[in-house]
């Protein structure tokens, strides 16, 4: 069988935590059985699930990058005998083909906007003061100085919402790489992303009872009358429509009050609330195969349509 070559490889960047999806195009491949029947490397690490089909005048390999370092690796592509052992004179060495990147912490990403939202939410319809979090500082037991502080809230009464705390959610996850007709010919693949639920904690504080009760009721109301957080698929393009995320009050996170009889004034109540389908490992695309041609178009990047997506 003649050496394998390659003649496109999507996406050729992805992040250093691996399970990017990379489709190789090329020829010389050799097909199943074995499966696998083909081993490919990223610098020197192996890639998983790796799958191979013939297509027309072309073969077509799938694979999940490892983990790697920051910046471009050789992609290494060998046929492998019914053992499993790599056969002498059929690899291909294409140097530098993939690059790993480190995520963007300063790109604002869709969980910010998220929070963001659901903030904004909380400010128009129970309390114009809402914080995300109370910081407390604890020092060193030991030390004869001990003491714990609080950070002030701005005024009373507040609302701190505390969290999110991320729960995978296999309800809203997608165990296989979905590929949806388009007509003509095309087809869009995707890669399941990791899907969690968000929890929140939310913590009222006043210095007065009726205020407290107050509080509790519109937080809970709030809760009952907001059944989906909408947040826009791609904000540089709202002609794309929003997402609608599920929230709901978290199970026995009914609001209560847990302050207890004391000196001071304050009182607090809190609650647990949950954003259910978010997609934290999105996949960086559709991609879209026109036929049976060779090459492999990106076209859209974000969320996708799923079962928890409000169709533009």
């Amino acid at each position: 069988m003649p050496a394998p070559t390659v003649t496109s490889l999507q996406p050729h960047r992805g992040l250093t935590s691996g399970q990017t999806l990379v489709t190789i195009v090329g020829a010389g491949f050799r097909l199943p059985p074995p499966s696998p029947s083909i081993s490919v490397y990223f610098g020197e690490l192996l890639a998983t699930d790796v799958q191979v089909r013939a297509e027309a005048s072309n073969i077509i390999a799938t694979c999940l990058t490892p983990p790697g370092q920051p910046g471009p690796v050789d992609v290494v592509i060998e046929n492998l005998d019914d053992n499993g052992a790599p056969i002498a004179g059929e690899t291909v060495h294409v140097p530098g083909a993939y690059t790993y990147e480190r995520p963007e912490l300063g790109t604002e990403p869709d969980l910010v906007r998220l929070v963001r939202a659901l903030i904004r939410a909380l400010k128009a319809q129970v309390l114009p003061s809402v914080s995300l979090m109370v910081h407390t500082d604890f020092v060193d037991v030991g030390d004869e100085d001990a003491s714990l502080a609080f950070a002030s809230t701005a005024e009373l009464p507040t609302l701190i919402l505390v969290g999110p705390e991320l729960r995978e959610n296999r309800f809203y996850a997608l165990n296989q790489r979905p590929e949806d007709p388009l007509g003509d010919g095309r087809f869009a693949l995707r890669r399941a992303p990791y899907t969690v639920d968000l929890g929140f904690t939310l913590i009222g504080v006043t210095d007065h009872t009726a205020e407290l009760l107050a509080l509790m009721t519109s937080c809970t109301l709030f809760l009952h009358k907001n059944k989906h957080l909408h947040l826009l698929r791609d904000p540089a393009e709202s002609a794309l429509g929003h997402v609608a995320y599920e929230l709901d009050v978290a199970p026995g996170g009914a609001f209560q009050v847990r302050s207890r009889p004391n000196d001071a004034n304050v009182r607090h109540c809190s609650g647990e609330l949950v954003i259910r389908g978010f997609d934290i490992d999105q996949p960086g695309g559709i991609v879209v195969r026109e036929g049976r041609a060779v090459d492999v178009v990106q076209i859209a990047s974000g969320p996708y349509p799923g079962v928890n997506d409000e169709q533009p």
